[in-house]
């Protein structure tokens, strides 16, 4: 009976692995070799060579364009050696570190489907009340260190990378996130935020006040 029982069981539900974004060096990924070509593109950023999923690397439009003109026919084995059989770019501008951060919203983002951040203009509440589950942990762990407001340096180098390579979603995420910041606090909560000495006029703040108000990212 015991045997039956387990067997007429309902198969338990696996727990979804935690995304981790890939680089050249890790498990089964020892070298370039090792890629496959028709469903990941190499991104090179410094030193680092990371590993993103095709659609997720299309995402960005230098990176589209490149594959598009040199890669037409998506990583297909052929008998000369091309870019298309593992597909190397290097990213520019950005440092290894900010460029890891927006492949891994790259990929998520293309993993997720239809389950995107609502983009609101200006934002009326928190960026966490209108981002999906995946993007949470990318604001409050990456772009705002462990959830430390006042460590959002990171916040803003990926908004700069974002709008540099051209990852528009990104860029508007990270400008709500900013707004965020901002939003229902007082001159000296900001000054504090910021780390800043000087008292402002009473203009400047009220100016501060609006931007936050209604940044339209």
């Amino acid at each position: 009976m015991a045997d039956d029982a387990a067997a007429e069981a309902p198969p338990a539900e696996e727990t979804p692995k935690e995304y981790k974004l890939r680089s050249i060096g890790d498990e089964g990924l020892a070298a370039i070799e090792d890629v496959d070509g028709k469903a990941d593109v190499v991104l090179a950023a410094g030193d680092k060579q990371y590993v993103v999923v095709r659609a997720a690397a299309e995402m960005i439009p230098l990176v589209g364009k490149c594959l598009e003109e040199h890669d037409p026919d998506k990583g297909a084995e052929k008998e000369e050696v091309h870019l298309g059989q593992v597909t190397s770019i290097a990213l520019p501008v950005v440092k290894p570190d900010i460029a890891a951060v927006i492949l891994a919203y790259c990929e998520q983002s293309i993993a997720a489907g239809d389950d995107q951040p609502r983009i609101e203009k200006p934002l009326r509440g928190k960026v966490e009340d209108i981002i999906p589950e995946w993007c949470k942990k990318l604001v409050t762990q990456e772009l705002i260190n462990e959830g430390d407001e006042k460590q959002h340096d990171k916040l803003f180098d990926v908004l700069l990378g974002a709008h540099a390579l051209g990852v528009k979603p990104l860029e508007e995420l990270c400008g709500l996130t900013a707004a965020s910041l901002l939003k229902g606090k007082t001159s000296a909560e900001i000054g504090e935020l910021f780390g800043l000495t000087n008292d402002f006029q009473p203009e400047e703040i009220e100016k501060m006040q609006d931007d936050a108000k209604n940044c339209v990212y």
